[in-house]
């Protein structure tokens, strides 16, 4: 598309005589979606060759931020304000993959744009129980996301994928959660559109990962963040609807599961784990059963901490640690975590942080002694 010609669209034809009122950003955004989404859109099956990164992405962004938003300033709140807007609308697949590209490519010109600058660039968003399919699908250069109260397929996919880039120092998803499940194949790990999943690199790890008050739903067994590169990893009030789950990551150091029962998990990991922290205060659901065997080799963990207030003797198999604490001597021990995380009960995003950063630092206090 002829690039002074695209321009032209966006800017409109002015009457002489007539003053028009500058549209704002977030309409100068708007406008740019609708140019880049009936180009891409059209373009979907005669160009994209099965490599949507590169095909798709990689020239989207490059040209809006090399062209299209070369001239053009934006702000966390104005892209905050037309995710919101633009979310809940109803399209076919395409233009919503099309759309989730373009967030993430707006986020990806604003992360850069905030780099050069010294500036950090932390965006937080609350759907408010709306639905926005492949928001943030690619995302990436983002020092802190969080969003909260969405449902969609493939919310924050493949975030960071470049492993010469920045990677995000904390990725939390609160309350957002798949709308539809592919039920009917057993064999697609990503059937259900989980979000999150395979963010990060080996060299460019997410600092941490939050997954709060979020529901598996149906059959899936692979929770949010699945198959990601993380250093930490929090699963808080999640609810695991599947009898038996995977907990996979392609690089951990420690993993906290809190308050989210499970009756039968295998965590799965590329690496040695630091600490397998799993604490369960709810009344109710037990977990039953830790599997660590992983075509055919045993989990290995430094640290393996497992409390269930419903469970003392849960079984743990397959797995080689060097520190094994379980029901009665973890409670005696880790009394200090276990009240804490019996507090974190229905709490909102930023009073769970705040109990997650004291756990941090009580049992970073006493593993130092």
């Amino acid at each position: 598309m002829n690039t002074n010609l695209a321009l032209k669209k966006l800017k409109g034809i002015k009457p002489k005589g007539v003053k028009v009122k500058p549209a704002s950003e977030v309409e100068n955004l708007f406008n740019i979606c609708k140019l880049i989404t009936d180009e891409y859109v059209d373009s979907y099956y005669s160009d994209w060759k099965g490599e949507e990164f590169r095909d798709c992405f990689v020239p989207m962004y490059m040209r809006l931020d090399s062209n299209l938003l070369k001239d053009f300033s934006f702000t966390e709140s104005d892209l905050e304000s037309f995710v919101k807007l633009k979310s809940d609308e109803c399209s076919d697949h395409i233009t919503k993959k099309v759309v989730g590209f373009y967030t993430s490519a707006l986020l990806r010109v604003l992360s850069k744009r905030n780099h050069a600058k010294g500036k950090k660039t932390k965006l937080r968003i609350d759907g408010r129980n709306s639905t926005f399919d492949y928001l943030f699908y690619w995302g990436g250069q983002v020092d802190e996301l969080v969003l909260e109260n969405f449902s969609g397929r493939d919310i924050c996919k493949y975030v960071e994928r470049k492993k010469t880039q920045v990677c995000p120092s904390i990725i939390s998803l609160v309350n957002v959660n798949p709308n539809e499940l592919d039920t009917g194949n057993k064999y697609n790990r990503y059937s259900s559109f989980t979000p999150g999943v395979m963010s990060g690199t080996l060299l460019a790890p997410i600092g941490m990962v939050c997954s709060i008050n979020n529901t598996q739903q149906g059959g899936t067994k692979f929770p949010t963040f699945n198959s990601s590169y993380a250093v930490e990893a929090w699963y808080v009030g999640n609810i695991f609807n599947a009898k038996s789950h995977y907990i996979g990551f392609n690089r951990l150091n420690d993993l906290w599961l809190l308050n989210s029962p499970v009756e039968s998990l295998e965590p799965i990991f590329g690496c040695e784990l630091d600490n397998l922290i799993i604490i369960n205060t709810l009344p109710g659901r037990a977990c039953q059963c830790l599997e660590g065997l992983d075509r055919g080799k045993c989990q290995k963990v430094k640290n393996l901490i497992v409390y269930d207030v419903n469970n003392p003797e849960v079984k743990i198999r397959d797995f080689e640690v060097e520190n094994l604490i379980t029901g009665n001597d973890a409670l005696n021990q880790f009394k200090y975590l276990i009240d804490v995380v019996e507090t974190m009960q229905n709490q909102n995003y930023d009073n769970t942080i705040i109990k997650i950063n004291q756990l941090k630092q009580l049992y970073e206090n006493d593993t130092t002694k």
